[in-house]
């Protein structure tokens, strides 16, 4: 693993539906654990995910979505441990390009926010319960998950 972080900058197709002003992608990744060796960190990093970033009472969509600093998440926003190596993402889409560090210090800021408050017991038991149902539910295309 690096010892310091990794920038990159990508050029991308424009989106021709959005303003040429606010064509700026930002996201930080951090890589976690494997998610084969722990299943318990990977549910826990899982529950984060959901805590963190779904619906409107969760820290980073206040921040981020409702506050307008961001119109919308980048896709792949949250925990994945759809590989080897789980990842942690905070992105951002249709922003401008020198909006990103702005975006940058909200987004440790409430990390650093989550970390001191914690979160609302309303706002994780509902997160729990979506959990419970969702692992309730048969799935019928498993196959390929077992590989």
């Amino acid at each position: 693993m690096p010892e310091k972080p990794i920038e990159a900058k990508v050029l991308f197709m424009p989106d021709q539906m959005s303003p040429e002003e606010t064509q700026a992608k930002f996201g930080i990744t951090y890589i976690c654990n494997e998610g084969s060796d722990d299943s318990y960190e990977t549910f826990k990093l899982e529950i984060l995910s959901e805590l963190l970033f779904k619906g409107p009472n969760s820290p980073f969509y206040k921040k981020i979505i409702q506050s307008g600093i961001a119109p919308s998440f980048a896709p792949g926003t949250g925990y994945d441990c759809s590989f080897r190596q789980g990842t942690f993402t905070v992105g951002v889409q249709g922003i401008k390009e020198e909006d990103v560090p702005k975006v940058e210090k909200v987004i440790q800021e409430v990390f650093l926010m989550a970390k001191e408050e914690g979160f609302e017991e309303k706002l994780f038991e509902t997160v729990l319960h979506k959990i419970e149902l969702a692992t309730k539910m048969t799935k019928t295309n498993t196959g390929i998950m077992y590989f």
